[in-house]
């Protein structure tokens, strides 16, 4: 009996907008660009910008090649003009 949890549409566009705006676009060897969306906040949240960041490195090592540690910390608000 397969007890995996079925996805709903509404999730499935959900999943794929996250991930859309999780990705970076790479400008230069290690100059990558990502979105940010508009919450309201008038601020970065820290979490994006944290996986936007892991997914840039991920796309400067080989394949295969896995993060094992990541830490930050957000001392000041982030923002979002910049």
């Amino acid at each position: 009996m397969n007890t995996a949890p079925t996805t709903t549409p509404d999730h499935a566009g959900s999943v794929g907008r996250l991930l859309d705006l999780l990705d970076v676009e790479r400008l230069e060897d290690n100059l990558f660009r990502g979105q940010s969306t508009n919450a309201g906040w008038m601020r970065v949240y820290g979490g994006q910008v944290v996986a936007q960041a892991l997914m840039a490195a991920s796309k400067t090592v080989n394949d295969g090649r896995l993060c094992h540690s990541l830490h930050s910390y957000f001392i000041r608000p982030g923002d979002p003009a910049h």
